[in-house]
């Protein structure tokens, strides 16, 4: 009697004769031998297999319905093979009475591993397993930001940046389609949208545009995650139309000093433009009743100051342009000069009752008894018309033989001061004009006073004649000529 048992187990075995069954019963105890690496197989859960994480490969019994079960005793070896070469050895958790043991595995990284599963040294079916690990999902906080655009903008400018994607473990994604956006929030708390461009490769493209000068922040999205970070945001070129002038556009200036415009170069966009190579330049004139000197004067801060000088009191108009001769806003600007305080050295006096005694003397000659005015008309120091001040003391004196004769003021204004005297005494003079304890230029200067016409009351006779006269004789009389005065 030959006979095949399919399953392990307990078998009865009873024998059938003409029919009926025999009493006779017979125990069979039947058992497999050991697993061998035919009886099992390896399986894998379905793709995709992602960098760093689990996966539970499995080893199954084939025909399971037969009774074959895993007792626990197997000789599993489960190693993982990565790209770069390095050789893991897995665990194998065996519940004994199972048909299926559990190697979990975790793949360390991107590429394609191999899975080798062996039993008592021999390969199982389909292995090793070849499986091809792909990246973790993008991770902001180890994405790589390349490119100028990152730290610094220029106002009114597109920036760009470009985004290179990795995963948290720093593998490099080589596919897009990540939901990445961009927003920037400026110095004023302006928000602004930036654009993205996917090149279907791990790589964006990310540019944006700030108008606000200084910080600002850029924000990356993808998700719920979010990456800050933080550039400088520099002011463009400036514009002509962007100028602004500092202070009033009027200026009023003492002739010989400077007067000075200050004007803030701004882009178009309002920013304050620093002095930096290459900026916008100024060009100054000036038109007026007299030479003007003007420059112009670059501050490290952006500002450039226009100084007006000039020695001719008026009114002048400074023109500043720039670029293509085109003016700045506020150009023309004015300026009215007006004349310094009076000078001794330019002022101008005039000597009424006087003469010159000869065409090339500087000698002046006066008549006694006749009135001498000096007239004072202000000058500044550079001859400009002026008046007095309030305080000026405008005086002449005449000294002879230290005989002081003074001028009196009778009619002055602070346009012009005229002072009178008159000489009774001929002979010369010594005549001094001031303007305070200053004496004005061209004095002292001599005036010599001449007798007036011959006043015969005045007269004196002298001679022996006046003590008798001799017949026949010549007698002399000596009559000395006087004016008025005596002189």
């Amino acid at each position: 009697l030959e006979f095949t048992c399919m399953q392990q187990g307990i078998w009865t075995l009873r024998t059938r004769f003409n029919g009926r069954l025999s009493a006779e019963k017979h125990k069979l105890v039947v058992s497999f031998g050991p697993l061998n690496a035919s009886d099992v197989r390896v399986q894998l859960p379905k793709p995709p297999f992602r960098c760093g994480a689990y996966t539970d490969v499995q080893i199954i019994v084939d025909h399971p319905e037969d009774g074959r079960i895993l007792t626990g005793a197997e000789a599993f070896n489960v190693r993982l093979v990565s790209p770069a070469g390095l050789s893991i050895g897995v665990p194998l958790d065996v519940k004994p009475g199972t048909t299926a043991a559990v190697a979990r595995i975790n793949w360390p990284e991107v590429g394609e591993h191999q899975v080798d599963v062996r039993l008592d040294g021999t390969s199982l079916r389909g292995s090793p397993l070849r499986v091809d690990v792909i990246p973790e999902q993008l991770c902001l906080a180890a994405c790589q930001l390349q490119g100028p655009g990152v730290h610094r903008c220029v106002a009114g400018i597109r920036s760009t940046f470009v985004i290179e994607a990795h995963d948290s473990r720093g593998n490099r994604l080589l596919t897009g389609g990540a939901p990445i956006s961009l927003s920037v929030r400026s110095k004023s708390d302006e928000h602004y949208l930036g654009e993205i461009v996917d090149y279907g490769n791990g790589t964006y493209e990310a540019s944006y545009t700030v108008r606000v000068a200084g910080y600002y922040e850029l924000a990356i999205g993808i998700l719920s995650e979010e990456l800050v970070v933080k550039g400088m945001c520099e002011a463009g070129r400036g514009v002509v139309a962007g100028c602004e002038l500092v202070g009033d556009a009027g200026l009023d200036l003492e002739v010989g000093s400077s007067g000075r415009y200050s004007i803030i170069r701004h882009d178009a966009y309002g920013n304050r433009v620093p002095t930096r190579q290459g900026q916008l330049k100024f060009k100054v004139t000036a038109d007026g009743p007299g030479p003007v000197k003007c420059s112009m004067i670059d501050r490290a801060d952006g500002v450039s100051d226009v100084d007006v000088s000039t020695t001719v009191a008026g009114r002048y108009y400074v023109q500043v342009t720039a670029g293509d001769q085109e003016r700045i806003p506020g150009s023309p600007f004015e300026v009215i000069a007006y004349p310094g305080p009076a000078s001794q050295q330019t002022s101008v006096t005039t000597v009424f009752g006087a003469q010159l005694a000869s065409a090339d003397s500087d000698v002046l000659v006066a008549v006694a008894g006749e009135e001498v005015s000096l007239s004072v008309a202000p000058r500044d120091m550079y001859g400009n018309v002026t008046v007095f001040s309030k305080g000026a003391l405008v005086s002449a004196t005449a000294t002879s033989s230290g005989t002081v004769t003074p001028f009196e003021e009778r009619t002055g204004t602070k346009q012009e001061v005229t002072l009178f005297t008159s000489f009774r005494v001929a002979g010369s003079y010594l005549l001094t004009a001031m303007i305070g304890n200053q004496v004005l230029d061209g004095y002292p200067r001599i005036l010599t006073v001449v007798s007036a016409a011959t006043e015969p009351r005045k007269c004196m006779l002298f001679g022996e004649a006046l003590q008798g006269v001799k017949c026949n004789r010549i007698s002399t009389l000596t009559i000395h000529a006087a004016d008025k005065f005596g002189n």
